[in-house]
């Protein structure tokens, strides 16, 4: 069963491994998380359900960890049609 839409978050994330790498490790390790856009420096943008943002910072080749605030306010800020 999927998370609820407003239990996920945005984070971003530092990498000191290829995307495609992480990503492989991602899926196996919190199977609902999903990779959203590659950022410049070696950064992706991870959304998962919040409860489980304390487990990217435990997997191979993850430098940093944060909450992405700003994809998140207009993700969940926003009236729905702005989202659409």
């Amino acid at each position: 069963m999927a998370p609820p839409a407003n239990d996920l978050r945005p984070f971003i994330v530092t990498l000191s491994v290829p995307v495609d790498i992480f990503r492989a490790t991602l899926t196996v390790a919190v199977p609902s998380a999903r990779l959203g856009r590659e950022l410049p420096h070696d950064r992706v943008v991870v959304i998962l359900p919040g409860r489980l943002a304390g487990s990217l910072a435990t997997l191979p080749g993850v430098n940093a960890v944060a909450p992405d605030e700003l994809l998140k306010t207009l993700r969940h800020d926003q009236p729905r049609h702005f989202r659409d």
